[in-house]
């Protein structure tokens, strides 16, 4: 799930995020769609997912974005079962190490190969919502990444949207 694009074309690298909002953590917190500090893992796992510089055409990753905004937006307008089971493969994650490698540490705690190694056991689990975790969530950290016009530009994904997304764009008081 983490690495490189293999045999894939060159891109314009150039990226323009000036007409999206600066990168931010969450801002909302709920008990039952994610406290605060639940929006700033997932943000982080996004990030985690969604490196910047992992392939040389694309030179941002989540961080570079205003995924935290994205997170308030998603939980704020999906159903109280998807928010749910997204905070479920989100602690699935953030605790698989326990389980996976046997280490006293979250996800967060890990070097990156032993993210990836993580990552890849959960991948082969023979229990079909922990295989699916990571997936799900690299899904839905796609979803807003590649939901941003200049990340579809360097991307080469055709129509390239006219403005970003309502919570990706600058509000009147940002420079």
């Amino acid at each position: 799930m983490v690495g490189r694009m293999a045999n894939a074309a060159p891109l314009d690298r150039s990226i323009d995020l000036t007409t999206l909002s600066r990168a931010s953590g969450p801002s909302g917190t709920s008990l039952v769609r994610m406290l605060k500090f639940e929006r700033r893992w997932l943000v982080r796992v996004f990030e985690e997912l969604l490196p910047s510089g992992a392939d040389e055409r694309l030179a941002i990753g989540a961080a570079d974005v205003p995924m935290g905004r994205f997170v308030d937006d998603l939980l704020a307008h999906s159903s109280v079962e998807f928010a749910l089971g997204l905070r479920l493969c989100m602690w699935l994650v953030m605790l698989a190490p326990l389980f996976v490698l046997r280490r006293f540490r979250t996800f967060f705690g890990l070097s990156p190969s032993d993210k990836a190694m993580v990552l890849e056991r959960l991948r082969g689990s023979s229990v079909y919502i922990v295989r699916e975790a990571p997936m799900l969530l690299k899904t839905i950290g796609c979803l807003g990444f590649c939901g941003l016009p200049p990340v579809q530009h360097a991307l080469g994904i055709h129509p390239i949207d006219t403005s970003p997304p309502s919570w990706a764009a600058k509000s009147g008081s940002e420079p």
